[in-house]
């Protein structure tokens, strides 16, 4: 934790001593959020894991952000915290925290960026992952209404009591918006390859996923929908596949400029090529959001 930290401060004092050293107006931004969550069933993605018994947590993160855009370049670094504690099932309480820098500069008009990542999660008081993240990417406006976005990424995870599923991960992105009345409502569709390579080949997996969404602003509303599906071909040692079928569905009221409550509702299901019972999940939240 105490190395995690130390990265932190290291990004940040980069970011700000780069900026500063450009005269440069900088800004701080600040997230708190607050509310509950409602789990069918508890499932641990990076184990496998799953409670199969229901439970309420309470969710609360935390994040601060600064920020230097100018016209042709923009550098940010981001620090998020999030706490989520159980009713009854206390020994899936999590942690995680969460720091990002990023900077972009501007080529005609295309945008190239590079983005790094560190990762640190604890799981009942007790550290379960690390992980190191970095993303060259590229974006532009190709019309006045579609946004195109692509990026590689290379991530490596450590788990140290899963040793036999830590490993890297390489994939590639691609998302297309479309936007409908200004910036008010939007379509996107998106594709992701990625290719995971686990300490014991057995957990090693390859997946494309596709998915949907829509949203839109209406007046203080904003509604959004949105699907995702997934295949995992494991490796030849297990010759395994799974199919992943993610829908989500959430509504949001501003109710001040700097006060937002959302409400979500998510349905997860999974299936097994090798005869395994499929597995389902639904998973309900509301949270209050407040940025200033």
């Amino acid at each position: 934790m105490n190395r995690f930290i130390v990265r932190a401060l290291s990004l940040f004092a980069l970011v700000s001593v780069y900026s500063f050293a450009e005269e440069e107006e900088t800004g701080y931004f600040f997230d708190l959020e607050l509310g509950a969550k409602y789990y069918s069933d508890i499932v641990i993605d990076d184990t496998g894991e799953r409670s199969n018994e229901a439970d309420y947590a309470t969710w609360s993160a935390f994040a601060v952000e600064y920020k230097n855009e100018m016209e042709h370049r923009n550098v940010s670094l981001k620090y998020r915290v999030s706490d989520k504690r159980f009713d009854t099932q206390t020994q899936y309480d999590t942690q995680m925290h969460i720091a990002t820098i990023q900077g972009d500069y501007r080529l005609a008009d295309i945008r190239f960026g590079l983005s790094y990542r560190e990762i640190y999660t604890l799981t009942d008081g007790t550290e379960f992952l690390k992980a190191s993240q970095i993303s060259p990417f590229a974006s532009s406006f190709v019309s006045k209404h579609n946004f195109l976005r692509g990026a590689f990424i290379y991530e490596d995870k450590r788990l140290d009591n899963y040793k036999a599923k830590s490993g890297n991960k390489t994939a590639l992105t691609m998302d297309w918006y479309y936007f409908f009345g200004g910036f008010k409502s939007y379509l996107v569709t998106g594709y992701k390859y990625r290719d995971f390579s686990a300490n014991d080949p057995v957990n090693s997996y390859v997946s494309q996923r596709g998915k949907l969404r829509y949203s839109k602003r209406l007046g203080k509303h904003k509604l959004s929908a949105g699907v995702k599906a997934e295949n995992r071909s494991y490796s030849e040692v297990s010759g395994n596949s799974e199919d992943r079928y993610d829908y989500e569905m959430e509504w949001e009221y501003r109710i001040t400029s700097h006060i937002k409550w959302a409400t979500e509702v998510q349905y997860e299901e999974r299936s097994y090529s090798d005869g395994s019972p499929g597995e389902t999940e639904y998973i309900a939240s509301s949270i209050v959001k407040l940025n200033f």
